[in-house]
């Protein structure tokens, strides 16, 4: 039995709803080096199939990377244009939803909008799904209709015929960036028979043309890009900038290491193994099912317990 679990959190109140099918490695191997960074990153941020929650602020979140319906700045977020594509590829629960009692419609840019076409405004969708100022009431009928909302994002998330689209829009997401220090990387690790500046994406990156040193090491930048963006890419940027060596080995060692060593959030390092992130990736690597991309030894020396 689904059980949408009625949650406070600072000055707002929602629901969780917990998923139960956890994500496994895609069969065989991932060939894209993003479908890996995906998994691992996922790992961390929600690591099952249909994980939702509307208790902290965004109206709604769900999806592999936490997708958000709104951010704090009054934008939509990018949960609605991931159902818009998981939407192209199977029915929708939520989407009827959102026409029948709305009337609106999650437009081809991925945009909720109304029946007129006007963006809805981030207010009027957290009132929607949470209540007033996203604090929802322990009782009444905005209770179970924000109870409603919950479970018909969940059920969206965990049909299985969504499970493609929804590891698809997370490489997206994650290639949508394309930061110059990223290319860079990239572009220089890259193997084929001519890369460098002719690649102007990391998305049809394979893990067979990077070096095992380089696939790793981007994966676990990815992982702690999806929680901060903006400190990842410096992170980033600064490592390849100050790079004593262009080996693959010094450089995916140097990278790791600065990421776990930085002092932002729950990111760095303690000794032992901890709640931190960098531990936190560092046992999502060493977990059975990944030992047929990297393997331990591997993962032991550009990750090791402590730094």
């Amino acid at each position: 039995m689904t059980i949408a679990k009625y949650v406070s959190w600072k000055n707002y109140a929602g629901f969780v709803v917990k998923a139960t099918p956890a994500l496994p490695v895609q069969s065989g191997h991932a060939p894209l080096h993003l479908h890996r960074a995906v998994w691992l990153a996922s790992q961390l941020e929600g690591a099952a199939w249909g994980t939702v929650q509307s208790y902290d602020g965004v109206a709604m979140s769900g999806g592999l990377l936490h997708n958000i319906a709104i951010d704090r700045h009054g934008n939509q977020g990018s949960l609605f244009p991931l159902i818009r594509d998981i939407q192209t590829q199977i029915y929708t629960p939520v989407v009827e939803a959102l026409e029948m009692n709305h009337r609106w419609v999650i437009t081809p840019d991925g945009k909720l909008r109304d029946r007129y076409g006007r963006l809805v405004l981030s207010q009027t969708i957290q009132e929607a799904f949470t209540g007033p100022k996203g604090l929802t009431p322990k009782s009444g009928d905005q209770h179970e209709r924000a109870k409603t909302w919950a479970l018909l994002f969940h059920e969206t998330l965990r049909h299985s015929a969504s499970f493609p689209a929804q590891v698809d829009y997370a490489a997206k997401w994650l290639a949508q960036g394309n930061s110059k220090a990223e290319m860079e990387v990239y572009q220089f690790y890259a193997q084929g028979p001519v890369i460098g500046k002719d690649l102007d994406s990391m998305i049809g990156v394979s893990s067979e043309q990077l070096p095992p040193e380089i696939d790793l090491a981007m994966c676990v930048y990815h992982a702690f890009s999806v929680n901060a963006p903006a400190i990842a890419q410096r992170v980033l940027f600064d490592v390849w900038q100050k790079r004593g060596s262009k080996a693959p080995v010094p450089f995916a060692q140097a990278l790791i290491r600065a990421l776990g060593k930085r002092k932002f959030g729950k990111w760095a390092d303690e000794p032992g193994d901890k709640q931190n992130r960098y531990d936190r990736t560092r046992k999502a690597l060493l977990a059975k099912n990944t030992q047929g991309w990297w393997g331990s030894p591997l993962i032991d020396d550009l990750m090791p317990r402590d730094l």
